[in-house]
């Protein structure tokens, strides 16, 4: 293949690329980048630094930031006084956290560049970082005792937990207590009438307590539950 049709070739695939990156389609832009790479691998169209550095954009795209940097470098060690590649290795490194390292490069690209104000604002932004992460470390090895956080509930949420308990035993208590007057009066020379009523309702009141407990435990103990897993978690949401 000629010079001029290397050249032709290689911008084909650099244009193509450049039109899927448009698209969003950061795959599609990487494998025609890296076919544009390939043609010319010893960059006799001077267009290798570009390449390398559209490349590494699209692979922070992608998040593969590692990928992002190998490229960025590949730019610098073939342009190396084009400041675009010491800013895509300052970016790959950020997103990896290597943060003195992203310094490194964005410094280095002021060098060749020093009105660049993105590369000011990228080195104040990792800067930002590093001195918050400091401080993070400071507090949290300065020797104080962990807090923990009691939950706390309401008095009033307890009171109407309880009331709600006794509307809840009251009618069985009452049906017990009636149970045991009416067998209490079942046993005594009451005569035989008196003493068959008293039966009879006796009867009549066991089976109504045990019917109504059934009741309060399946109907009424789960509203309580409710209520204090409510007061409980309102004492919560106050504290956290």
């Amino acid at each position: 293949m000629s010079a001029i049709d290397l050249e032709e070739e290689v911008k084909t695939k650099r244009e193509l690329g450049k039109q899927y990156f448009r698209q969003q389609d950061w795959g599609k832009a990487i494998d025609a980048w890296t076919e544009a790479i390939e043609l010319d691998g010893d960059n006799t169209t001077g267009e290798l630094g570009v390449l390398y550095s559209n490349r590494s954009v699209a692979h922070l795209k992608r998040k593969n930031y590692t990928d992002a940097l190998a490229d960025g470098k590949l730019c610098v060690k073939v342009a190396p006084d084009w400041p675009k590649g010491y800013g895509r290795c300052g970016d790959a490194a950020f997103h990896l956290r290597k943060f003195d390292d992203a310094i490194a490069s964005y410094e280095m690209g002021l060098t060749y560049e020093p009105s660049n104000a993105k590369f000011k604002q990228e080195i104040a932004r990792c800067r930002a970082v590093i001195s918050g992460a400091s401080a993070r470390s400071s507090n949290a090895g300065g020797g104080s005792a962990p807090r923990y956080h009691v939950p706390q509930v309401s008095v009033s949420a307890l009171i109407n937990a309880a009331r709600g308990s006794y509307r809840a035993y009251v009618p069985i208590v009452a049906l017990q207590t009636l149970v045991l007057i009416a067998a209490v009066l079942s046993v005594l020379p009451l005569g035989y009438s008196l003493s068959t009523a008293a039966y009879v309702w006796f009867c009549r009141a066991a089976m109504a307590s045990q019917l109504l407990s059934l009741v309060g435990n399946a109907a009424l103990l789960p509203p309580l539950k409710c209520r204090r897993d409510a007061a409980s978690h309102q004492g919560l949401s106050r504290v956290l």
